[in-house]
């Protein structure tokens, strides 16, 4: 870990992490998009290769 990596890590928490989740978000398709696109680029950052399923497709 150095300072480029933890700037890295913040942006990506300020650009997805919700601060907030309802009920009708849960119902909405497009809510795990979002979070494999978030997941993809943060294994990215941590430069982990494919991992998850969703990323070997």
């Amino acid at each position: 870990m150095d300072e480029c990596l933890a700037g890295r890590l913040e942006d990506w928490v300020r650009r997805h992490y919700r601060d907030r989740l309802t009920g009708a978000d849960l119902g909405d398709p497009a809510l795990i998009e979002e979070g494999r696109a978030a997941l993809d680029e943060l294994t990215g950052i941590l430069d982990l290769g494919p991992i998850y399923a969703f990323q070997r497709r």
